[in-house]
């Protein structure tokens, strides 16, 4: 680079692993900006900073299953339960789906419907009455929800999934976090693996 330009480097996977070098040759000055990104290789432990987060798979009836083994095809409800110990009002919840799982997202035509399906003799709907959600995202690799929870509040949040390709996938931990204080976070426990076989 010269003169009064910017540049970007992208360093991919392995590639920056031993180190870089930025290097001024010149006599103005120089500014740089780095900024590293990437996943961890293990799975982060399961803990609560004032708020926990629990998940469990639940079948089209709202019955308690295992989703360590499933056929392509299969679809899931997946169970959320947050609790605050404060008043969080900033609460955001992130739940990342496994590869070969997709999100059902209710506003689409022909989606799992999931609101009748009762639960602990509750319907699901009923569930979502029972707290203020400000907002709530089906994205293709996450459900996203945020919420607005008050003290020592119990939060049960539900969705639909589908599973759609055959393979052995991790399964990454629910999080949930305040937006504004991050230091007010949970990690929720996660198996390991779904295998997945061909329907």
């Amino acid at each position: 680079m010269a003169g009064n330009r910017s540049g970007q480097a992208v360093f991919t996977r392995g590639v920056a692993a031993g180190g870089f070098e930025i290097k001024n040759t010149g006599t103005s000055t120089l500014y740089a900006n780095v900024v590293l990104a990437g996943y961890p290789n293990t799975m982060p432990p399961a803990h609560s900073s004032g708020v926990s987060i629990a998940r469990r798979f639940l079948d089209a009836r709202g019955e308690p299953v295992s989703a360590a083994t499933a056929v392509s095809g299969d679809r899931f409800i997946v169970e959320l339960t947050v609790r605050a110990d404060k008043r969080m009002p900033h609460a955001l919840v992130v739940d990342m789906l496994p590869a070969g799982v997709e999100l059902e997202d209710p506003n689409l035509s022909g989606a799992f419907l999931i609101d009748d399906v009762v639960v602990d003799k509750k319907r699901i709907g009923d569930w979502h009455l029972a707290y203020t959600t400000a907002h709530t995202e089906y994205r293709d690799d996450r459900f996203v929800a945020a919420l607005d929870i008050h003290r020592r509040q119990t939060c049960r949040i539900f969705y639909g999934v589908r599973v759609v390709s055959p393979g052995r996938f991790k399964v990454p931990s629910p999080m949930v976090e305040d937006m504004y204080r991050p230091y007010v976070r949970g990690v929720g426990k996660t198996i390991d693996v779904m295998d997945v076989t061909g329907s």
